[in-house]
């Protein structure tokens, strides 16, 4: 809702490995800055390819903040928020509507008596699975965001397929 009425927000994520992981528009505005403290090209792939993509996210209105941290934020009860950003010695302000956290995914595996059926879980609480996404406990598997996969819905689609082979 706030894309109708022309807000910005920043996008914050927790670390430097989930840049690409999080939806940026997920904030369903027009205008966002994401904040992180990666270089954009630490992903796979080449630096032709990350500037391509960087440009693809700058033609639509989204700034890309490089090696930059959030050190605090001012919120007052009747204003926007003012974010005050460090990159090294470096200190800048930067004013948006809304700031969306992102902090990441932890499986939902709370509450479903893993324990009782034999099915051994990490510290996350990610469902422990070989390549075969088989667990600990005979003739079940670990398929979706349960199993510590990566958090894409490409790869937990593709399970079905690891499953059924």
């Amino acid at each position: 809702m706030l894309a109708l009425a022309g807000r910005s927000v920043a996008l914050v994520e927790r670390s430097a490995s989930m840049f690409g992981g999080t939806c940026i528009n997920i904030g369903c505005v027009p205008t966002k800055t994401l904040l992180h403290d990666a270089d954009l090209h630490h992903q796979r792939g080449s630096a032709e390819t990350a500037a391509a993509v960087e440009q693809v996210l700058a033609d639509d209105g989204i700034a890309l903040a490089h090696a930059t941290e959030l050190a605090s934020v001012d919120a007052p009860a009747d204003g926007p928020l003012t974010l005050h950003l460090t990159s090294g010695a470096t200190t800048r302000e930067l004013e948006v509507d809304a700031l969306l956290l992102s902090t990441g995914r932890v499986p939902a595996t709370d509450g479903l008596g893993l324990e009782a059926a034999g099915v051994e879980v990490d510290e996350r609480g990610a469902i422990v699975v070989d390549d075969f996404l088989r667990t600990s406990a005979d003739k079940v598997w670990a398929v979706g965001d349960v199993n510590g996969g990566p958090q894409h819905t490409y790869v937990s689609f593709d399970d079905h397929r690891i499953v059924a082979d």
